[in-house]
């Protein structure tokens, strides 16, 4: 079985994931890239989710992402709901629906993301 290097990239990436939620594998930023505290104050799974979107923008289906992540908050009620408002009305300044890694670290912040979310979002 031929594999193309997306499905490759996605498998490392799940199992990186699992790994990593096992607890076998922890990150640390690294010195300089100015993202290092953050990174740690994300949730469980944030960063997993970030190289989704990162993905799907880059597919030019960002808007089906954030479609796919209100339904599946929608049953967190109207918190969850304006976090991901939020999100989106963040992307939305500037020059339209754009990919931007700050501005998804902050909101996967562990302070203004559930882990309950970010569980739900990942499919766990």
């Amino acid at each position: 079985m031929r594999l193309t290097k997306r499905q490759l990239k996605r498998i490392i990436r799940e199992e990186y994931s699992r790994l990593k939620r096992r607890g076998l594998i922890r990150e640390m930023g690294m010195v300089g890239d100015g993202l290092s505290g953050m990174r740690g104050g994300m949730c469980d799974g944030a960063e997993d989710l970030i190289a989704v979107a990162r993905e799907a923008f880059d597919m030019s289906d960002g808007e089906g992402l954030m479609n796919y992540w209100a339904e599946v908050l929608s049953q967190f009620g109207p918190e969850a709901m304006s976090w991901l408002d939020s999100l989106e009305m963040e992307l939305d300044q500037g020059m339209g629906p754009q990919f931007n890694d700050e501005i998804f670290e902050e909101h996967f912040m562990q302070d203004v993301c559930k882990q309950e979310w970010c569980d739900a979002l990942y499919g766990g």
